[in-house]
């Protein structure tokens, strides 16, 4: 972990400029963003962005709208517990129709390949589960969140940050990205990594 915050925010003058540069970039998952509405609601959250970003239904996808189709999988009681898992936000993902996968990147390099092949396809989006500390975050959960462009020139990501603390969309080097994903979940015993969906 880390004692200093490894992100760059885009409420910056380096964050606008690296979003102006960016390339590919998602502009619907950048301008549908909002916060999560619950505690522990980070990855309905992410659900509800990629769903909104990839339909444009802005009403059917709506976090606090989803949560009854999804309460099978995830219970309100459980989420509020113990948050999600990225294979239960593959599961959900799944149950709204998009093919979704887990990939667990063995490098920032694979990390790389990943998030610049679906970031170039329209038809895809990307959610990232990592570790909050391990970015110098005072917090030791686990989180997701989309991910919306990349910026060659500083080899970052931007992660499309639902927290509702007052933290902005940031943007993270794939190689500290990467880092952030490799202490296991608690709750799967495995490390964290990209939550793959296919529309």
């Amino acid at each position: 972990s880390s004692d200093r915050l490894l992100v760059t925010f885009l409420d910056s003058d380096e964050g606008r400029r690296r979003l102006l540069e960016a390339s590919p970039i998602r502009p619907a998952t950048v301008e549908g963003f909002c916060k999560k509405l619950r505690c522990a609601s980070c990855g309905m959250a992410s659900i509800s962005l990629v769903m909104r970003a990839q339909t444009g239904d802005q009403v059917t996808y709506a976090e606090d709208f989803i949560y009854d189709r999804l309460s099978d999988i995830k219970p309100l009681a459980d989420l509020d517990q113990r948050g999600m898992t990225a294979d239960d936000v593959a599961a959900c993902l799944l149950r709204l129709g998009a093919a979704s996968s887990v990939r667990r990147p063995g490098s920032a390099d694979e990390l790389r390949d990943l998030a610049l092949t679906r970031l170039a396809q329209e038809s895809s989006s990307i959610i990232a589960n990592f570790h909050l500390k391990s970015l110098g975050f005072p917090s030791e959960w686990g989180h997701l969140s989309p991910v919306a462009a990349y910026h060659r020139d500083s080899d970052s990501l931007l992660i499309m940050d639902n927290d509702p603390k007052p933290n902005d969309p940031f943007w993270v080097t794939v190689q500290d990205l990467y880092e952030s994903m490799r202490p296991a979940d608690p709750e799967s015993g495995l490390p964290r990594g990209l939550i793959l969906a296919e529309f």
